[in-house]
């Protein structure tokens, strides 16, 4: 866009309003428009427009400007189909990117970006048609150095500067929520991580009572599966189970991989049956079905380990210590069990 622009304020205007170079700087600026939106479509990832497809759209318009500029009917009307592509072209990308520009950026930014280009799109088509129904006084060509031409060269240096100080506003928030989102959860699973469980319930001073049930899973003999089946079954297996945890996820209920084949997870405002009993549906769930890594079987067990406190009358530290222990009787009495923990303040 910039090289069509540059090729306006360069060329005297004779040899600018000649047919070839008019439609070049028609097509690089269409080019520009369409480029710059595709950025906008790949940050979303939404299906975009392939290199092929842009340069035949602006191929496409610039033929259709030289083929203007051939004809002394039409050739005055070269601005006003470069004017309408464009603001159709920004039409399309804001009916494309406001949801889900909304979706990930919510509130009043997003408005205060789409409402001006809504506005500069108007301008563009309205500015268009009024040189078809008024003639040269309403739309002057580019190469016409008047008030008009200059406000609006200013207006593209302000737009354009506006929403790369946006696009840059909003690669760092994006950038900031993955870093946010890859120090608290589990790539392999999508669970929250140790770290995510210490800075929910640990680091955060507590000052009002909160009941909560923890649970301690062990996949048992998971040395076994990654010895029998390999490494990369192995983490099939963490995601199956991580998956069967998600799915069991509701507000008062968080899930996290601790690391290895240990995972916990904590009830919030529950009591120690409900902890029970979710673990016992876990437990049932594993069990009960038989994995199939290419035509070879796989019975997966794992061995629980509950514990329920109030917090902050018994401290988080002491309560996932009980859990700990509990589960390190499960194993030992035989696996694929649950086993609550010993505290007389866990039991109560």
């Amino acid at each position: 866009m910039a090289t069509g622009l540059l090729m306006v304020a360069m060329l005297p205007p004779f040899i600018m309003l000649a047919p070839f170079p008019y439609a070049a700087m028609s097509l690089l600026i269409v080019a520009g428009f369409l480029y710059g939106q595709s950025a906008y479509i790949e940050f979303f990832a939404l299906p975009n427009f392939s290199h092929r497809h842009i340069w035949l759209a602006s191929c496409l318009i610039g033929g259709c400007t030289l083929l203007m500029g051939l004809s002394d009917t039409y050739q005055p009307y070269r601005i006003s189909l470069l004017y309408i592509t464009l603001g159709m072209i920004t039409f399309r990308g804001l009916y494309i990117l406001h949801r889900p520009s909304l979706l990930e950026f919510p509130g009043m930014s997003t408005w205060l970006l789409h409402i001006p280009m809504a506005l500069f799109a108007l301008y563009l088509v309205l500015r268009a048609l009024a040189r078809i129904f008024l003639g040269e006084a309403a739309l002057p060509e580019l190469t016409v150095h008047n008030d008009l031409n200059i406000n609006q060269a200013m207006f593209y240096m302000v737009s354009a500067a506006f929403f790369n100080i946006m696009a840059i506003v909003r690669i760092g928030t994006r950038l900031t929520r993955q870093l946010h989102m890859m120090s608290h959860r589990d790539p392999l699973t999508g669970l929250r991580n140790r770290r995510s469980l210490t800075r929910t319930y640990i680091e955060k001073p507590r000052r009002h009572p909160l009941r909560v049930c923890v649970i301690f899973v062990d996949i048992d003999h998971f040395k076994t599966i990654n010895d029998t089946f390999g490494h990369h079954i192995g983490d099939e297996v963490l995601q199956h189970v991580g998956h069967q945890m998600m799915s069991r996820s509701t507000d008062r209920f968080r899930a996290f991989r601790l690391g290895g084949e240990e995972f916990a997870m904590v009830l919030r405002d529950s009591s120690l049956a409900e902890g029970l009993e979710l673990a016992e549906n876990l437990r049932q769930a594993l069990a009960n079905q038989t994995l199939d890594f290419d035509g070879r079987p796989l019975k997966l067990t794992a061995s629980f380990g509950v514990a329920s406190g109030t917090l902050p009358d018994i401290d988080m530290d002491s309560l996932l210590a009980a859990a700990d222990e509990a589960l390190y009787r499960a194993k030992h009495h035989g696996r694929n069990r649950i086993e609550t923990a010993s505290l007389a303040m866990s039991l109560a």
